[in-house]
């Protein structure tokens, strides 16, 4: 499933809307920017049927620098943390971690891999893409397993 997609569904399971929306704030702030830019053409194929041009990956030279830096930012473990330290500590961060947790795992390192560690280290951890058959099977595995068990996610209910 798409991975913004399933890190809602994670969220709302464990904590209801808000959760969803922390669970997608990572992609949300990454690539918002991208999102917005691309909206028009995306509706266009969308109107037309043209789902294969919809749903195709964007190729790298598609993203700036200053879409790899807000990925940077806004998927690293190091800088929610402080944040959380800093903020009034919702619990719905719990879906925020997640996302960025099942990130680090579905996700190749050529292509968005996730720097969980930036800015102390620019490691990416080499995982099973989310959008090839296996990376769909555990996608939906995952997205299973968390609305089976997200009671055991729930944090200070």
């Amino acid at each position: 499933m798409p991975d913004s997609f399933s890190h809602f569904l994670h969220g709302y399971f464990i904590y209801g809307i808000k959760g969803g929306i922390f669970g997608i704030l990572p992609d949300l702030l990454s690539f918002g920017r991208l999102i917005i830019i691309q909206a028009p053409i995306k509706l266009k194929y969308l109107l037309e049927g043209n789902f294969k041009k919809l749903l195709k990956k964007p190729k790298d030279r598609a993203f700036n620098k200053t879409d790899k830096l807000l990925y940077k930012l806004f998927h690293s473990i190091v800088i929610w943390y402080l944040i959380y330290y800093f903020s009034n500590k919702d619990k719905e961060f719990v879906c925020l971690f997640l996302a960025i947790f099942i990130d680090i795992l579905m996700h190749q390192r050529h292509f968005f891999g996730t720097p969980f560690l930036y800015p102390i280290s620019d490691y990416k951890f080499d995982g099973i893409h989310w959008n090839t058959k296996l990376g769909w099977i555990i996608s939906i595995l995952i997205t299973f397993t968390i609305y089976k068990y997200s009671y055991l996610f729930r944090v200070n209910n």
